[in-house]
């Protein structure tokens, strides 16, 4: 069963475009990517432009690419899934967009910063324009569901008062209101996923990036 990720990118002007290469193994028989876009009003979801960019590639030893001739072009207000098997290449997909990995050529910019030229005192800056739900969470331990949620605010510089507003209302869309004080391991499953979502929608990113989002939470 092919896995999928949800990726949301939420900018504030036109359209944006992303073109690069990847990696995908090179003894895969299926195509890299099966990409399906559909655009949706679920979320208001606005876009920052992004110049032309060469197509990138990126190159694992002993001479195994990730992915290839990858060109994604996403406008304003699309609701965008990237669907593949095992192995076609949308981890890797979702670290280059994060800049966890660096492309080998070509361009990946995302809300306006070119990834494969970013210094790396600007990367920690370009990530919290991005909100991100991991499919393992990622949740600090040692704070509460409040803290959790107020820790993502608190990196890019919003107030106290601010966040004192945000986070209990951002609590109570995804029904979490109740658990506002309790620590991650006393959650369950679709819990913790509930509040890794409330963390990457609290400070209103730009772009939106989900990695199965929905896969622990109850369809209601």
């Amino acid at each position: 069963i092919a896995s999928a990720l949800i990726i949301w990118f939420m900018f504030r002007k036109d359209n944006v475009k992303i073109e690069f290469t990847g990696r995908t193994k090179v003894e895969d028989k299926f195509p890299t990517f099966l990409l399906v876009g559909t655009v949706l009003s679920l979320i208001l979801v606005s876009f920052i432009p992004y110049k032309d960019a060469a197509a990138p590639g990126q190159f694992y030893k002993p001479d195994i690419t990730a992915m290839d001739n990858v060109s994604l072009h996403i406008d304003k207000g699309e609701f965008v899934f990237v669907l593949g098997p095992s192995g076609a290449g949308k981890s890797t997909f979702l670290k280059l967009m994060l800049r966890e990995e660096a492309a080998d050529k070509g361009d990946v910019i995302v809300n306006g910063y070119n990834l494969t030229k970013i210094k790396n005192r600007d990367i920690p800056y370009m990530r919290r324009t991005l909100g991100v739900v991991f499919q393992d969470f990622r949740l600090i331990p040692t704070m509460t569901v409040y803290e959790n949620i107020a820790f993502a605010m608190r990196v890019t510089n919003i107030g106290e008062k601010d966040i004192k507003k945000r986070v209990p209302y951002i609590l109570s869309l995804v029904g979490l209101s109740s658990k506002a004080k309790k620590f991650p391991t006393q959650l369950s499953g679709g819990e913790q996923q509930r509040v890794a979502l409330a963390r990457a929608l609290v400070h209103s990113p730009r772009l939106v990036i989900a990695d199965e989002p929905t896969g622990n939470i109850d369809p209601e």
